[in-house]
């Protein structure tokens, strides 16, 4: 499988696309985004905002 411009043997593609980036947004709410290559948008957001109350009961 030729992974762009690396080539076949590139254990990755080289641009951060496979990456995974994470935010926390001010009303605690954690925002995950990963896996943009060649493939459609996947983000996930935390149900509650556990990073403003990391020792709040789920």
């Amino acid at each position: 499988m030729n992974r762009g411009k690396s080539g076949p043997v590139s254990q990755g593609f080289g641009d951060g696309h496979e990456k995974v980036a994470m935010g926390i947004s001010p009303d605690g709410f954690i925002h995950l985004a990963f896996d943009h290559h060649l493939s459609t948008f996947h983000y996930r957001r935390s149900q509650t905002p556990v990073a403003a109350h990391p020792a709040a009961p789920v």
